[in-house]
């Protein structure tokens, strides 16, 4: 087993809030920087896996955070919560992208009618982006995006219901 501790991260970036009120529409937006910190990679013959924790610099946290542990296996990269070095129990919905990455859409229904989530992935810049939503009453998600060379170079955020907050962090598409 092989452990070593990347630098940490940091991107520009921005997060804007929409809402209605009582005299009508109101949007703002404020800058901020994204510091992500890629934790300790543990290289086992059947994963390597490392913690990703990413965190505003302004008092607004994520609107759905992407930060959680990524597993590189043979068949792809995963993004669970936590990972306790068993390979089989990542799941499908848990894959950003597959080892040879390809566009794509997956979705899943909920547990309830009307509730469900999908994982899309999608090149760009030299790269892949890979977003998560998901939905039932409000909606949220994340993206993150990954370049061969330089691991993730942005990603963003967004949740919405009565209101929206939209987040994006360094090369993200639309930004």
């Amino acid at each position: 087993m092989r452990r070593r501790r990347y630098a940490d991260l940091s991107f520009a970036g921005e997060i804007v809030r929409s809402e209605y009120t009582e005299t009508g529409p109101m949007k703002a937006s404020e800058v901020l920087v994204v510091a992500c910190t890629v934790g300790e990679i543990e290289t086992k013959p059947a994963y390597s896996s490392a913690t990703l924790h990413c965190s505003p610099s302004s008092s607004e946290s994520f609107p759905d955070d992407p930060s959680g542990t990524l597993v590189g296996t043979p068949t792809g990269l995963y993004r669970v919560e936590t990972f306790d070095g068993d390979v089989s129990r990542l799941a499908e919905k848990h894959r950003l992208l597959s080892a040879k990455p390809t566009k794509e859409k997956r979705e899943w229904a909920g547990s309830e009618e009307g509730f469900g989530e999908t994982m899309s992935v999608a090149p760009h810049a030299d790269g892949w982006c890979a977003s998560h939503a998901q939905w039932g009453g409000d909606e949220s998600g994340w993206t993150l995006c990954f370049h061969p060379d330089k691991g993730v170079v942005g990603g963003a955020s967004f949740w919405s219901g009565g209101m929206s907050q939209d987040m994006f962090f360094g090369d993200v598409p639309g930004r």
